[in-house]
């Protein structure tokens, strides 16, 4: 055939498209695109023009023209589609550095399992879990999800095909979800959050989870929520949250039920309390006292010894401290008759005393 087109004899259109598929076996790609054009073969066309465009794909990848030889590889895939050949266009894709296309095109063609190994393969955990709901492989959907830290995307996951996934597994990938997104976070419940932790189960469980992952401040307001204050004041002052757990139980008239034990406890946590509010806030001025901590005068009168005593305290070391403020002259701590009321003074003198010497080392001359 090739010798009678030499000569020039008129040859059919099939005859035209046989000796494009013989070019293309011979490599002489230009040519078939000639003979394919003949017959008028638009697959034909589109394999020869596919083939021209790789090859000039590999000579710029090998002058080390990387991107223009991936854009070369990127339109040898879109000819290679057009002409059927799908595992070379998603070698095109692959070639070109776009991994997320060529999974589209293997997703696209029915070939879902080569889609979500070469997917998870590239790290497109996404892309690995829809295909794989498309498959009805939960688990193997959740693990992507997992992932890809997309545990809003789990979520619903779980959500649409609960009653097509073991309970078991259902409960783990739930825990797995609400650990993922919400285990660095202990301020105020999302409403995404709230969701989650209602699918969770039982009130026991949920203190079990904040528990584990030391989520103090959730532990107490769940806690708070469902009335169980004296677990929520007792973890939350283990917890050294310390404000709260004082002003739950002063607010619910419950400061005069403490065992002496934890009366003994209560004092430590107004001493730390009492002692954070002094490291936020500014020495007083001339005429001012020290502030004691808000929720603890909120709560002198309630029932608590250890509070009435611990306030009294303070506007004891506030009298004897009220001079020094005001005149500038030391305090002879030795003659204060509480120990304890004259150690917290020459503490907060000698603080005092170093943060005026620092001011003044610091001053410009």
């Amino acid at each position: 055939m090739h010798k009678r087109f030499s000569r020039g004899n008129t040859i059919s259109a099939s005859e035209s498209r046989e000796l494009g598929h013989q070019m293309l076996d011979g490599q002489d790609y230009a040519e078939a695109l000639r003979r394919f054009e003949a017959a008028g073969d638009h697959q034909g066309i589109a394999l020869a023009t596919a083939y021209i465009i790789e090859n000039d794909a590999l000579t710029n990848r090998a002058r080390g023209s990387f991107k223009e030889a991936n854009l070369h590889f990127i339109d040898a895939s879109e000819s290679f589609l057009k002409a059927g050949k799908i595992m070379k266009a998603v070698q095109c894709r692959k070639d070109g550095g776009d991994q997320k296309g060529a999974v589209k095109i293997l997703d696209n063609n029915g070939a879902y399992e080569d889609a979500a190994w070469l997917a998870a393969e590239n790290g497109l955990f996404s892309e690995t879990s829809e295909i794989y709901t498309k498959l009805n492989k939960h688990e193997a959907a959740l693990a992507a999800y997992a992932l890809a830290k997309d545990f809003e995307g789990m979520f619903s996951h779980l959500k649409s095909f609960e009653s097509t996934i073991e309970p078991c597994c259902w409960k783990q990938y739930l825990w797995l979800c609400y650990i993922g997104r919400f285990e660095d976070s202990d301020g105020i419940l999302s409403e995404f959050e709230k969701e989650v932790l209602s699918r969770i189960g039982s009130l026991k469980e949920q203190e079990m989870l904040f528990s584990r992952f030391n989520l103090a401040t959730k532990l107490f307001d769940l806690r708070h929520a469902n009335k169980k204050y004296m677990e929520a004041y007792e973890g939350g002052i283990s917890s050294g949250l310390l404000g709260k757990p004082i002003q739950l139980l002063s607010d619910q008239a419950l400061l005069k039920n403490l065992s002496s034990e934890q009366g003994a406890q209560l004092y430590v946590a107004c001493m730390f309390l009492q002692a954070e509010h002094i490291a936020t806030n500014s020495w007083p001025k001339p005429g001012e006292d020290w502030q004691i901590h808000k929720v603890l005068q909120a709560a002198v009168g309630r029932g608590s010894a250890q509070i009435d005593s611990f306030v009294k305290m303070w506007k004891d070391i506030n009298q004897a401290l009220r001079g020094v403020v005001q005149s500038g002259t030391s305090v002879e701590t030795g003659k204060l008759d509480d120990v304890q009321i004259a150690g917290y003074v020459d503490i907060l003198v000698c603080f005092r005393e170093t943060l005026m010497h620092s001011s003044h080392l610091t001053r410009p001359r």
